[in-house]
């Protein structure tokens, strides 16, 4: 049995970029699993390519489901931006998302600001 047989059909993941071209802060709401882990990474691409961002800002306050999927995913993220020499920030963890980094010791790979990025 596949871990896809064991998850429910429907795993919702919302991803919104906001903000200024210089800064975009891309929300991240709902589950970050196996099924759509890959499309924040992609997305984190899509807007490297599109701007020059001075840094790009993960709000996972929205977060609500992570599995090692999901920290993979933020990890393939934070190697696209420091491919361009962008700094990455994850910004106001959700408990969940907080758990599961500390619990797989990748939460030393990131810059972590405990607050929801201001808006503008």
């Amino acid at each position: 049995m596949s871990i896809d047989e064991l998850l429910p059909p429907d795993r919702p993941l919302s991803l919104t970029i906001r903000g200024h071209e210089s800064v975009p802060v891309i929300e991240i709401r709902g589950e970050l699993e196996e099924r759509n882990a890959p499309r924040l990474p992609e997305l984190v691409e899509r807007v490297l390519q599109e701007s020059a961002p001075r840094r790009v800002v993960l709000d996972l306050s929205g977060v609500t489901f992570m599995t090692a999927a999901g920290v993979r995913a933020l990890l393939f993220a934070r190697r696209a931006v420091e491919s361009t020499a962008t700094p990455l920030v994850l910004c106001a963890p959700s408990p969940i998302a907080r758990t599961v980094l500390r619990a797989t010791g990748d939460v030393r790979y990131f810059h972590i600001q405990r607050d929801a990025p201001a808006e503008g």
